[in-house]
């Protein structure tokens, strides 16, 4: 089930990513970033505290984290 909820996610960050026009997650915003949590949001059916974001720089570190969230 880990499996599948990290592809998951990672699939979302992509999607938004190739949507918003950056390569990796070094470049991406604080706008982008918020798109990426509505749409994990939307897609598991969960609020996420923004809190989680905080310190974030690397998109491995996202991730754990919005699987740790979810």
């Amino acid at each position: 089930m880990n499996e599948i909820k990290q592809r998951t996610i990672n699939n979302i960050i992509d999607k938004v990513l190739e949507e918003e026009g950056y390569e990796t997650y070094d470049e991406v915003d604080s706008l982008t970033t918020m798109t990426i949590i509505t749409d994990i949001e939307d897609n598991f059916d969960v609020n996420l505290d923004l809190n989680i974001l905080e310190g974030i720089t690397e998109r491995s570190e996202l991730v754990a984290r919005l699987m740790e969230a979810i």
